[in-house]
């Protein structure tokens, strides 16, 4: 898992949020009646024994900001590697096939199938 900003849109549709030092967030609400803290939450406490109702900006930043930014906001997503092909045609140009492997040995022997075929990809990507 990785941490990234907080997207208001991506937890309407049920990204995990935490907060910034790692604890599980529920959103209770993305609409109160405060223009500067629309967003309300309960966060548990550090022992994990009961929830506090916090309220949030439209960017995750928790209503006391400066003192307490552990508090603030994050999006967790996944993360998996996933490998791809590059190929050179006979006139120089370089191209990448549809095909993604989770596997690199088996990217690598299809990749020596073609003669076009260069190297394989390691890319991280993320899963929202």
């Amino acid at each position: 898992m990785k941490k990234i900003s907080f997207n208001v849109e991506l937890a309407k549709i049920g990204v995990k949020v935490q907060t910034a030092d790692g604890r599980d967030v529920r959103i209770i609400c993305y609409d109160r009646k405060c223009k500067d803290y629309p967003i309300v939450a309960l966060v548990p406490d550090n022992t994990g024994t009961y929830e506090n109702n916090l309220v949030y900006t439209v960017d995750g930043r928790f209503a006391n900001e400066h003192t307490n930014e552990h508090l603030d906001l994050v999006m967790l997503v996944e993360t998996k590697t996933i490998y791809i092909n590059l190929y050179r045609t006979n006139k120089g140009l370089y191209y990448i096939h549809q095909d993604k492997f989770k596997d690199k040995d088996a990217a690598r022997l299809t990749g020596k199938l073609s003669p076009e075929y260069i190297q394989t990809i390691e890319i991280e990507v993320e899963d929202l």
